[in-house]
């Protein structure tokens, strides 16, 4: 999906919920904030993809604050619910063919880029019963 117009609001969104995350001074946080609308003013296009213009934002994020990973507990805990699904999808697929299992696997991991557990904390609270029934909807379209 390219980048639409109304994408702006969601990548200032997403970094501002990031920024009420991390613990910095206010003046680092406006830092951020001001080096991030620079670059999104000098590069924001079209022509690209959303996350290409939040990784960077987020990139300014670690880079101006020093912190290597800022939600490091956050991406543990999603590391650790996508285990576990994986885990519960290929008990699903097993009794496939194999070219069926293949498509079944294809069409999970596509649906599975439909997450967003947003920094700005609504994410989807890592109930994984919820996820899958949410990615299952994906699957079946």
């Amino acid at each position: 999906m390219r980048t639409h117009l109304n994408c702006a609001s969601c990548i200032v969104d997403d970094l501002c919920g990031a920024l009420d995350l991390v613990p910095l001074k206010e003046e680092i946080k406006n830092e951020i904030l001001k080096e991030s609308f620079q670059f999104l003013a000098r590069e924001f296009s079209t022509e690209k993809i959303p996350s290409y213009f939040i990784t960077e934002v987020h990139r300014i994020l670690k880079r101006i604050s020093g912190i290597e990973i800022p939600f490091k507990e956050r991406r543990d805990k999603c590391n650790q619910l996508g285990i576990k699904m994986a885990e519960k999808i290929a008990l699903e697929a097993e009794g496939l063919e194999e070219f069926g299992r293949f498509s079944f696997l294809v069409n999970w991991a596509i649906a599975s880029n439909h997450l967003d557990f947003r920094t700005v904390g609504a994410g989807y609270g890592f109930q994984m019963a919820e996820i899958i029934e949410e990615l299952r909807g994906c699957v079946s379209e």
